[in-house]
């Protein structure tokens, strides 16, 4: 067992043949179980624990709603809690609740390896036998603050810019760079908290599903031995694979570590004009106290989101609707009358499609989506064009649509 966090599958097995198997609480973490299950174990996923909606996402319930709740499912004060998931598949969700039952104060461990070394060697029950059946339990919360850490907390060692905290960023590569996932459809900043070194909660594991040595994870977080920060800060977006790096330092060692639940839904929505968030690509440099990181800024992912860059494309879209008024109120009044009716049609259409192209992404945040919506406005206006003729004012416009369907192709590519 590594420091009292992780158990063995062997000593889970002796501890859940022995007398003391009836104050074993086993939790199955995983929120999707197809694969079998570890007998009386109950299952409780991480968001059933948590606050939903806006930027609540992530956060704990109230402690006297986890309070019912877990002894509703049979938790007493002097219960031995174990935690499995999947280190192979998920997000790491039995490490966010190995923390919230550490933060609670109970005696917690988490299955080391997950379910697949568990069956490996051990029998399982099938994914739809019931789950274990308690008594109500009475079990009583007493959090320790030093192990869960909120956003004033944070934003204040944020900008203390202390060489003494270390933040922590355990979301994969690309969304410490900025880049917008395909797997979040949320709508918010991306980037990373300042000053956070990335180590991905994936890069703890090992390909045969163990953990890494102690010296790889200091590497990785940039922790130096002989002069370790003052205070660890896990973050991810919603506070689940952070859990997972929590439980991982805690294992190694490492003193006053928290889990940041709010994380980047939170802090995102918390800071919309961008400010204490970061988009960069990163390369490493030495700094005082251990190895940081130096970072080089992508501006276009500062502006696609802050409010200058909604007033650059509000303002760009209101000129165009405008213009292209004018422009159809102009040859609306020819002889025949002929381009009237199709003009006005046509600059509400142009302008919907620059819609689809700079302001759609704040409402229909994934790429391929608003690719086939330019797409879909492109091909009206094109038939809009065709049946009217080929005269000027249509090549004109047929020109910009052209030009617009490459600039969202554009967009689209890039991930904006």
């Amino acid at each position: 067992m590594v420091d009292k966090v992780f158990i063995t599958v062997s000593e889970l097995s002796e501890l859940l043949n022995s007398n003391a198997k009836e104050s074993v609480f086993l939790v199955d973490s995983r929120t999707k179980i197809v694969d079998g299950r570890i007998p009386n174990s109950v299952f409780m996923t991480w968001k059933e624990l948590a606050q939903n909606g806006g930027a609540q996402n992530g956060l704990l319930l109230e402690t006297d709603k986890l309070q019912e709740f877990l002894r509703n499912l049979g938790l007493n004060n002097n219960d031995i809690v174990v935690v499995y998931g999947g280190w192979n598949k998920g997000w790491g969700e039995d490490g966010r609740l190995f923390w919230m039952f550490h933060y609670l104060g109970c005696n917690v461990r988490c299955l080391q390896g997950g379910f697949d070394k568990w069956r490996e060697t051990q029998p399982t029950i099938p994914v739809n036998s019931p789950q274990a059946s308690r008594p109500k339990g009475n079990f009583v919360p007493a959090p320790v603050a030093q192990r869960k850490i909120s956003l004033q907390e944070l934003e204040s060692r944020v900008q203390e810019n202390s060489k003494h905290v270390r933040v922590v960023d355990c979301r994969s590569v690309g969304e410490y760079e900025g880049k917008r996932m395909g797997y979040d459809k949320r709508d918010f900043m991306t980037g990373h908290i300042p000053r956070a070194v990335s180590c991905p909660w994936t890069d703890l594991i090992d390909s045969n599903g163990n953990l890494i040595p102690k010296s790889q994870v200091f590497e990785k977080v940039k922790i130096d031995p002989s002069n370790p920060p003052k205070e660890v800060i896990c973050y991810c977006t919603g506070g689940v694979r952070a859990g997972f790096g929590y439980m991982v330092l805690q294992a190694y060692g490492v003193q006053n570590v928290r889990n940041y639940d709010g994380s980047w839904w939170e802090w995102a929505e918390m800071h919309p004009k961008g400010e204490l968030i970061e988009t960069f690509e990163t390369t490493e440099t030495e700094v005082e106290g251990g190895s940081s990181v130096q970072m080089k800024e992508t501006r276009m992912g500062q502006l696609k989101n802050s409010i200058q860059g909604k007033i650059v494309t509000f303002t760009l879209g209101l000129t165009v609707l405008l213009l292209t008024i004018i422009f159809a109120y102009i040859f609306s009044f020819d002889d025949t009358h002929r381009y009237g009716l199709h003009l006005w049609i046509t600059s509400i259409l142009f302008f919907l499609f620059l819609f689809s192209v700079f302001s759609l992404p704040r409402f229909v945040p994934v790429p391929k989506i608003r690719l086939l919506i330019g797409i879909v406005s492109s091909f009206i206006l094109f038939l809009s064009v065709i049946l009217d003729g080929w005269d000027l004012t249509c090549i004109i416009i047929l020109c910009g649509m052209f030009i617009g369907i490459n600039i969202t192709v554009l967009l689209a590519f890039l991930g904006i």
